[in-house]
């Protein structure tokens, strides 16, 4: 049954594989990133190239979207892909979804300067959806699915990040 332009059956299925066999839930997801110069560079993942820029404001070519920028992106794409899947998953019909992102950033911690640190000091998020749920159930699908989402949570919780130097 497909609601959404989402096969429901097959989430469904796979949700029930994962709770009957927790070790198939853990994945690995990679990402290669090679500069290109200046502030440019060009990350690969999967069969997919996305590439990064600094504004000219940051003394790049504005040519593409900063990573800053791609952060505030990922986190629209992923609260999509939530609502898209959760509503399928509860049988709401959607008509349209617009998520608007937003964060603060003081770039004297991106120089090394004190007062601020070098990320977010906030971000903001408005979801504009339309669908068959009504104010209250579009309020309690969107509580769900920022509770389940991975880019949300990533960002809410500081995941810590190892960096060290290859060979």
């Amino acid at each position: 049954m497909e609601i959404n332009g989402v096969d429901a059956g097959a989430l469904m299925a796979g949700r029930e594989q994962v709770r009957k066999d927790p070790s198939q839930a853990q994945s690995v997801f990679r990402a290669t990133t090679v500069w290109d110069g200046g502030a440019r560079s060009t990350s690969r993942v999967r069969n997919f190239t996305l590439e990064a820029d600094e504004s000219a404001a940051l003394f790049g070519t504005d040519r593409v979207p900063s990573p800053v920028e791609q952060v505030l992106a990922a986190l629209g794409a992923c609260l999509t892909v939530g609502i898209s899947y959760m509503a399928a998953l509860e049988g709401i019909r959607i008509d349209a979804i617009e998520i608007e992102t937003e964060g603060n950033l003081d770039v004297r911690g991106f120089f090394g300067l004190k007062g601020a640190p070098p990320g977010y000091q906030q971000v903001r998020v408005t979801v504009h959806l339309r669908c068959d749920a009504g104010r209250r159930g579009m309020q309690a699908l969107l509580d769900r699915v920022v509770a389940t989402s991975p880019v949300t949570d990533i960002i809410a919780r500081g995941v810590p990040v190892s960096v060290q130097l290859g060979g």
